[in-house]
């Protein structure tokens, strides 16, 4: 046989963790030296204070911090187990440390990864200690009393209050879901009107075009298949949500042909506009230029569909245009200090920004 690996090297290259199902946040990432990456400091400040205040039940680390082989444009990914009467208060406290941090640029609920029964909400925000850099924070918010979906293993885990192990749960009856928390996840996945809608759409929007835009600059194409999909899926959307063509049971991107059609043959020269746009998006390979025509796209039908939703997230879309997918390029430096471009500091707060402290 000629197919040969060293199976245990891949093995550490891949989980420097070894298995270890516990362990404290401090000496995983100086066990793995990940100590001196911005994004190590921005965790440990916001796990602390979550941890301090008392919100938190467990924690878990997920992603490549969580692996132990971040690098300086990798996301932070923390995983908690709350409870369901403090879902609210975790997300607020969330806010409340990464704009204190600097700001934050954008957030929305996270639908790229497994919905384990909670919520999930990513956050791009920019830190000014580390010369303005922009990183992305991953926040997953679990049930204390509500059950994983399937069967989940997650490690490392960095804290637990007690003996409660949530992903040992499977299969056990949920609790009751209090109202002031199935109110807090509506309002954050689906809002409560069109224009809701449109502009939960624009903050994903920006976020995955982040996301995308950061793989392409690794050179990671097999994960912009991925990303692909998410891209399409939230264009897609935008003229779902002003046709109302919705048919139950079909993925936005099974059905994006038809969408397109029936927005061009029912909607107005603007529509027809946005349809044709839409179109020429489907074939195109996940490029660099793809990206800049799928944020033009958005903005344009945010602008001329919902222009005051357009005004409160302008300050985002702007930020994302210029520092984004127009920013020069970052060196990289594996564990090292982050150079970035520096941006004049000033609080974007959008109509899914009100918790957030000015």
């Amino acid at each position: 046989m000629r197919l040969k690996c060293d199976w245990d090297k891949a093995a550490g290259l891949a989980d420097k963790t070894r298995g270890a199902p516990d362990v404290e946040l401090t000496s995983h990432l100086a066990a793995t030296h990940q100590t001196s990456l911005p994004q190590a400091e921005l965790l440990q400040g916001c796990f602390d204070l979550l941890k301090d205040r008392g919100l938190l039940e467990e924690a878990y680390l997920r992603g490549s911090l969580g692996r132990g082989h971040a690098d300086i444009h990798s996301d932070i990914d923390l995983f908690t187990v709350v409870a369901p009467e403090n879902l609210e208060k975790v997300y607020d406290t969330v806010c409340e440390y990464l704009a204190s941090k600097g700001r934050i640029i954008t957030n929305c609920h996270d639908r790229l990864v497994q919905d384990y029964g909670g919520i999930g909400f990513m956050f791009v925000a920019q830190s000014d200690k580390h010369d303005g850099k922009v990183y992305q924070f991953d926040l997953y918010l679990a049930m204390k009393g509500v059950p994983p979906r399937t069967p989940t293993s997650i490690k490392p885990r960095i804290y637990a209050k007690d003996d409660y192990k949530w992903i040992d749960q499977y299969g056990a009856k949920p609790v009751e879901i209090p109202e002031q928390t199935k109110d807090f996840i509506k309002r954050h996945t689906s809002g409560a009107s069109t224009e809701d809608r449109l502009e939960l759409l624009m903050q994903e929007m920006l976020i995955n075009l982040y996301v995308t835009n950061k793989h392409l600059k690794r050179g990671q194409i097999s994960r912009t298949v991925v990303d692909n999909h998410g891209v399409v899926t939230s264009a897609i959307e935008f003229l779902q949500t002003l046709t109302a063509y919705k048919p139950t049971g079909y993925s936005p991107v099974y059905i994006g042909d038809e969408v397109v059609r029936f927005a061009r043959e029912n909607g107005d020269k603007e529509m027809a506009r946005a349809a044709n746009r839409l179109e020429k998006l489907f074939a195109a390979p996940m490029t660099h230029e793809k990206l800049e025509k799928t944020f033009d796209y958005a903005v344009y039908v945010l602008k001329h569909a919902a222009p005051e939703r357009y005004e409160s997230q302008r300050e985002a879309i702007e930020f994302f245009a210029r520092n984004v997918l127009h920013a020069p390029e970052e060196k990289q430096e594996p564990h090292g200090p982050c150079r970035h471009t520096p941006v004049h500091r000033h609080a974007v707060h959008g109509h899914h920004h009100r918790h957030v402290p000015k």
